[in-house]
């Protein structure tokens, strides 16, 4: 990552000990990251700590592949660019920007703009799964490019949706930067916009995401989800989603965040 980045350190298990999850959970989390990120994208050497995808959509209703190629960081900005070209067998190539290591209970942020189009989708979110020898677990904020006055926000539990709800953000989204954020403890998430609450849930801890995950940006195309996304236009597209910032405070820290510099 850039120079704003504090070296990593590894989170004992026994920190989540009780919580239910099962032996083989807890000594995975041994590798959890526990330290802070702030990524202001202010150089690109940061490979360190984030990777870009190259592979395609986990799912058919993703009708994109990911390439390092469609990701631009420079000037303190990530550029998302999601075009019309095939890729690794899907329709369309967007960009997909992910932590290396997982990380679990804390305050995630984002400053970013969603792109616009219908059919098109900018996220910014947590997620484990399978691939990564766990449950899929994620916590989202989605913004669906045929309406950026609002953003969507869901979490999974054991690869089950939990919410899939649409807030009114009462601005278009996709005319600025703001502030987004997850703060995810066991038994609790809250979304914030600009450090205003939107909506939260608290609850049984089996109700809720347990397992650390990657912490994800990106954009891509939806293909079969015309109640949701709307169907792809492709007068809309190349279309780009900007990321300013990016930040993850453990719980109860009180380091720096992206909250420090939003708008």
């Amino acid at each position: 990552m850039g120079s704003n980045v504090v070296p990593l350190v590894l989170w004992a298990a026994t920190l989540v000990a009780g919580f239910g999850l099962s032996a083989a959970a807890q000594q995975r989390l041994q590798f959890v990251e526990n330290t802070p990120i702030l990524e202001r994208f202010e150089r690109h050497d940061n490979h360190v700590w984030w990777r870009t995808d190259d592979r395609a959509g986990g799912k058919p209703t993703n009708d994109t592949g990911f390439r390092k190629e469609n990701i631009h960081i420079a000037g303190g900005r990530m550029a998302l660019r999601l075009t019309d070209a095939d890729h690794r067998g899907r329709g369309n190539t967007g960009a997909s920007y992910k932590s290396r290591g997982l990380y679990h209970y804390g305050r995630y942020d984002a400053v970013m703009k969603p792109a616009r189009g219908a059919g098109v989708i900018s996220a910014f979110y947590t997620y484990t799964g399978p691939v990564y020898g766990d449950p899929h677990d994620e916590i989202d904020f989605e913004f669906l490019g045929r309406n950026t006055k609002e953003v969507q926000l869901n979490y999974f539990v054991n690869g089950a949706p939990q919410l899939g709800l649409g807030v009114p953000l009462g601005f278009d989204a996709a005319d600025d930067f703001h502030l987004y954020t997850i703060i995810w403890a066991p038994g609790r998430i809250v979304w914030k916009v600009d450090n205003r609450e939107i909506y939260r849930i608290e609850g049984p801890l089996a109700a809720t995401p347990q397992h650390p995950g990657k912490i994800i940006a990106d954009i891509w195309a939806a293909k079969d989800l015309n109640k949701w996304a709307g169907r792809l236009d492709d007068q809309a597209l190349p279309a780009t989603a900007i990321v300013r910032c990016i930040s993850f405070q453990p719980e109860g820290g009180a380091d720096p965040t992206c909250a420090d510099a939003a708008p």
